[in-house]
């Protein structure tokens, strides 16, 4: 009985204790110490130090520099440099000398009126014995050195015509002023009644210019019109017509005695001036209506004619 009862107790006590000490300290211990504290300190001071500091200083240096700077610069420099440079050079294109959007490029060579109709459809009463002029045609002088395009137009039956104060003239030899002038053909006077009637506006920053004329055909002006301040003046700087040229269109007569030299200035109807010069009696004259540059003109010069007739008293 002794020699069985010793080796039964030795193996069964040693192998239960051991196991069982080690791994339940061990795996307990490390791994609660090690993952608290390592991820508890890294995403709680990174995520929020970071996203806190960097969209507070990118997000709003950005935007107040970047748009304050752009458009303060360009439309302040842009309009400043180019009107300046308009009283010295003027260039010659046409988008920049047209700039009302009813411009367009008139005909080369006009021939005829395109304003032309029967006396019946006339503004203004005419006396007995009144006809218009059938076969009458008219010319454009402009400056020599410019495309017609570029001085005159004709829309809708309106004839633009502009001239600035430092054009050349209407050709290379001569020595005249600047112009941009419709002057009239086939209704040359020397006896008789003739009578000029259209309605035209001039632009209100046009002064110290010729807007009518009559003319002899040797080269002496009779009548010539001017405008300054917006109003109508005569050669000799006499007050005619005290109204806007500008603001409204003006129906303008001009009638010519061949028989007496007389000549009669009325608008609407109405008679404003009458001068005479016996010494051009016999003298055959001629009808001009445009800009031509006279004393203290201003930068450009412009008027616009339409419903233009010519009319001839017939003695029955």
């Amino acid at each position: 009985s002794r020699p069985t009862r010793q080796p039964s107790r030795q193996p069964t006590s040693r192998p239960t204790r051991q196991p069982t000490s080690q791994p339940t300290a061990s795996p307990s211990r490390q791994p609660t110490s090690e993952p608290s504290r390592q991820p508890s300190s890294q995403p709680t001071s990174s995520p929020s130090r970071q996203p806190t500091s960097q969209p507070t200083t990118h997000p709003t240096r950005q935007p107040t520099a970047r748009p304050s700077r752009q458009p303060t610069n360009e439309p302040t420099r842009q309009p400043t440099s180019q009107p300046s440079s308009t009283p010295t050079t003027i260039p010659t294109q046409f988008p920049y000398i047209y700039q009302a959007p009813f411009i367009a490029c008139g005909p080369t060579t006009p021939t005829r009126s395109p304003t032309r109709a029967p006396t019946t459809k006339t503004k203004s009463p005419l006396p007995k014995g009144w006809a218009e002029v059938v076969n009458w045609t008219y010319g454009m002088q402009f400056p020599y050195d410019q495309r017609p395009c570029n001085r005159y137009a004709i829309v809708d039956g309106v004839i633009d015509m502009r001239v600035y104060y430092n054009d050349s003239p209407h050709q290379q030899s001569s020595n005249t002023k600047p112009r941009t002038e419709t002057r009239i053909f086939n209704a040359q006077m020397v006896f008789g009644q003739y009578s000029y009637i259209s309605d035209f506006r001039i632009t209100c920053n046009t002064r110290g210019v010729n807007v009518f004329q009559i003319f002899d055909t040797s080269g002496f002006p009779y009548i010539e019109l001017k405008t300054y301040d917006r109003k109508l003046y005569s050669s000799s700087y006499q007050l005619i017509y005290p109204l806007n040229l500008c603001s409204a269109w003006r129906h303008f007569n001009a009638t010519y005695d061949g028989d007496t030299t007389k000549v009669y200035i009325s608008f609407n109807g109405v008679i404003y001036y009458i001068t005479n010069d016996p010494s051009l009696y016999s003298h055959e004259m001629y009808f001009k209506q445009g800009v031509y540059t006279a004393s203290g003109p201003s930068l450009y010069m412009e008027i616009f004619v339409k419903n233009v007739h010519i009319l001839h008293f017939y003695k029955y």
